[in-house]
C-alpha cells in the first residue's frame, strides 16, 4: 500500500509560499520534512529512493484539487490528514490525460446534440494513430423522427359512378357550402433516406354532409338507407349526415426543408440533416378508419327555430380506407382524401364514394 503525504507537499512546490525546508539527506526508508506557513508541515514516508523519484510520474494539479475538496467536504479536527491511494494509479500523468481526453469527447457530444435536429456526421483531420492522414469519421445516431399536432379543414362530397348525384339529379346532392371536413391528426414526420421521409399517425375525423334539398332526410327504411322527402309543409333549414372516424394515415414524402449542411467547429467539419417549413413538399400514401359514430340533423322553423337529432348507424360501412395526396408550402399543406370503399353497406344504401379536400396547418 502506498500512502501518499506527498499531496500537500505538491500543493506547497505549485504555489510557491514555501516559508522553510528541512530536507535531510533521504536515505532508503528515511523521511522528509517539508515546513510552510506557522504551524503547516508535511511529512514524506520513503521506503525506497525509486519511489521518491516516480514523483515526476504524477499530476500534482488533481491532486490538489481533490485536497481542496476533502478540505471542503469535510471538518478538519485531526493534526494529520492522511490522502491514500491504495492501487497508486490514480494520480498518474497518463490517467490525467485520458481523463481530459474523456471530458473533451463528451463536451464535442453535447455539442453536436444541440447542433442538429436530425443526424451528425463527424469529419476531422486528426490521424487515426502516427503517421497516419486519413479522416476519422464517426456517425451519431439521428434524431429521424418529429412530431406534431396538425388540423384538416376543408370541404367534403361524395361520388357516384365517378360524378356527383346533384349532376344526375338525385335528391341526395349535396350543398358545397356547409359540407366540411374536419380532422385532427397526432403526426409523426420520420425521415427515411435523402428529402424522402414518412408522415403517419393517428387522426380523428367528421364527414359532414350538407343536402342540398333541406326538404330530405335520410331514414332507415326496409332494410335500406333512403334519402326521402319530408312533410313539405315543414319550413325546414337545413338537413344533414354527420359520420365521425377514429383512423391512421401513412404517407410518403417528398420534403425539399431537408437540407445537408456542414458546420466547422474547432477545424472539425460536422455533416448534418437539418430541417424547416420552408421547403416544397408532395406525397401520396394510404389511410384507413373505423367508425365512431354517426347522426342526422333537421332543422326548421316552427313558432322559432328547431332541431332533431337522431343517431343511427344507417347502414353506413363501419370501415373506410382510402388515398391520401399532399402538396405543401412553407407552413400549410393542400390535401385530398378519396374514399376507396363506399360510404353505405353493400345493397344498403347508393354506391357513394366520399371525397374531400382542402387545407392542413
Amino acid at each position: 500500500m502506498k500512502r501518499y503525504m506527498l499531496l500537500i507537499l505538491c500543493s506547497f512546490l505549485m504555489s510557491g509560499v514555501m516559508a522553510a525546508v528541512k530536507t535531510p539527506e533521504v536515505s532508503d526508508k528515511d523521511t522528509l520534512e517539508v515546513i510552510f506557513g506557522e504551524k503547516s508541515k508535511v511529512i514524506i514516508y520513503v521506503d525506497q529512493m525509486s519511489d521518491l523519484e516516480d514523483l515526476a510520474n504524477y499530476d500534482l494539479n488533481t491532486i490538489i484539487e481533490d485536497l481542496k475538496i476533502t478540505l471542503m467536504e469535510k471538518e478538519i479536527t485531526e493534526e494529520t490528514l492522511l490522502i491514500e491511494d491504495t492501487s497508486g494509479t490514480m494520480y498518474l500523468r497518463e490517467n490525467r490525460v485520458r481523463k481530459e481526453e474523456t471530458s473533451e469527447f463528451k463536451r464535442l457530444e453535447q455539442e453536436f446534440e444541440s447542433m442538429s435536429e436530425t443526424g451528425v456526421e463527424i469529419e476531422t483531420n486528426t490521424p487515426r494513430q502516427t503517421g497516419s492522414a486519413a479522416p476519422q469519421k464517426v456517425r451519431k445516431p439521428e434524431k429521424r423522427t418529429h412530431h406534431s399536432t396538425n388540423f384538416d379543414l376543408g370541404f367534403n362530397n361524395y361520388l357516384q359512378n365517378g360524378k356527383f348525384p346533384d349532376a344526375i339529379g338525385e335528391n341526395y346532392g349535396i350543398r358545397p357550402w356547409g359540407s366540411w371536413y374536419v380532422g385532427m391528426q397526432s403526426n409523426w414526420q420520420t425521415r427515411l433516406v435523402g428529402p424522402l421521409s414518412l408522415q403517419w399517425g393517428p387522426s380523428l375525423s367528421w364527414y359532414n354532409f350538407k343536402l342540398q334539398d333541406p326538404s330530405v332526410r335520410l331514414f332507415r327504411e326496409d332494410g335500406v338507407a333512403a334519402f326521402l322527402p319530408l312533410d313539405p309543409d315543414l319550413n325546414t333549414i337545413k338537413s344533414k349526415l354527420t359520420v365521425s372516424y377514429l383512423g391512421f394515415s401513412a404517407v410518403p414524402m417528398f420534403d425539399f426543408g431537408y437540407k445537408r449542411k456542414v458546420r466547422n467547429v474547432e477545424g472539425k467539419n460536422y455533416k448534418y440533416w437539418s430541417r424547416n417549413n420552408d421547403g416544397f413538399r408532395i406525397g401520396a400514401g394510404v389511410y384507413a378508419g373505423y367508425r365512431i359514430g354517426s347522426y342526422t340533423k333537421l332543422v326548421w322553423r316552427e313558432g322559432g327555430r328547431q332541431r332533431d337529432r337522431e343517431r343511427d348507424n344507417y347502414y353506413l360501412e363501419n370501415l373506410r380506407y382510402g388515398l391520401r395526396g399532399v402538396l405543401g408550402f412553407r407552413g400549410v399543406d393542400l390535401f385530398v382524401n378519396y374514399d376507396l370503399n363506399p360510404l353505405f353497406a353493400n345493397e344498403r344504401g347508393p354506391e357513394l364514394n366520399a371525397i374531400s379536400f382542402g387545407i392542413t396547418f
